[in-house]
């Protein structure tokens, strides 16, 4: 999603209704039909990196945190 759209900007702005949009899109609408894994597949392009999950804890807690 950060990829497509300014995520950051969005949220400061107060602009939740883009970003719920999108999810509802391309996410909420498969509900149980798809699991999470197919799902993230459809929207990346590719199966589950732990190497991005580990990049967005970092990021998220150095951010946090101040580290």
């Amino acid at each position: 999603m950060k990829k497509i759209m300014d995520f950051e900007g969005l949220l400061e702005e107060g602009r939740v209704d883009v970003i719920r949009e999108y999810l509802k899109e391309h996410i909420h609408q498969f509900g149980k039909i798809k699991t999470s894994r197919q799902i993230l597949k459809d929207v990346t392009g590719e199966d589950f990196n732990p190497r991005y999950y580990v990049r967005y804890l970092k990021e998220k807690y150095s951010r946090l945190y101040g580290i």
